[in-house]
């Protein structure tokens, strides 16, 4: 696989995160006008959906659920509770298009592998569910979807993905 397009810049706002659906789904975190990070959405602690944490200004990412934090570059787990690095991968800005390889983990996860996990796999099995237990559970594997979170704004927006290339038609957006 290479490089696809996740999304178009414009979309994040700084300090924001993003879920897109590629093959998984993914975290994008604009931690700068040109410095977006992809990270798998899925927390390693309780495999909550990251797009929902907030983004802090050192660089890191807080799960709402637990408050597990992660380094946005290292994927590495941040104090207690102490959980699973988190995959992180390859990510570009290309005429304003934020594009992904899922092919390039950047980082090392538990398994000390650079390559990505059988697509989420390794993130999975720890808890003993497959992918359509956790569809059930609602815990944003389900269907192709975007959603936005500020991490102080209060801002969402949600999105279908349309053809997979990063389209979409708005379905939700405002502020709650």
């Amino acid at each position: 696989m290479a490089y696809e397009v996740a999304a178009n810049l414009d979309e994040i706002e700084l300090g924001d995160t993003l879920l897109v659906e590629l093959a998984e789904p993914i975290c994008l975190i604009r931690l700068g006008d040109r410095d977006v990070r992809a990270i798998h959405n899925t927390c390693t602690h309780q495999q909550q959906p990251l797009n929902e944490g907030t983004v802090e200004d050192d660089g890191t990412l807080v799960c709402a659920a637990h408050a597990a934090r992660f380094n946005l570059t290292t994927g590495e787990s941040i104090g207690i509770p102490v959980v699973d690095n988190i995959p992180v991968y390859a990510c570009k800005i290309e005429d304003g298009s934020v594009m992904v390889d899922l092919d390039q983990q950047v980082n090392a996860t538990a398994e000390g592998r650079q390559s990505s996990p059988a697509r989420g796999a390794a993130l999975l099995e720890p808890a003993g569910l497959s992918r359509a237990a956790l569809r059930t559970l609602g815990n944003g594997l389900g269907p192709a979807r975007r959603s936005c979170r500020g991490s102080g704004e209060g801002r969402r927006a949600t999105r279908t993905l349309g053809n997979g290339a990063g389209s979409g038609t708005p379905i939700l957006s405002g502020v709650r």
